[in-house]
């Protein structure tokens, strides 16, 4: 169970995207533009992580 919530937070990470860059056209500044930027990055970093390990198999351990 607690791997399909922290699966769900990779995808919630992606809506998040979405959201502020809306945020992002709706309210012009430099703030926003790295709360995007932010986001996105924590974001990328967060799926790829999820993907080497979970998906693909690597960084783990042979005992497992």
């Amino acid at each position: 169970m607690r791997v399909h919530l922290i699966n769900a937070g990779k995808y919630l990470s992606m809506i998040m995207i979405q959201f502020s860059n809306i945020f992002r056209h709706k309210i012009k500044g430099d703030a926003t533009m790295y709360i995007f930027l932010g986001i996105g990055l924590g974001s990328t970093v967060y799926a790829y992580c999820w993907d080497l390990y979970m998906d693909w198999g690597l960084l783990r351990s042979k005992d497992r």
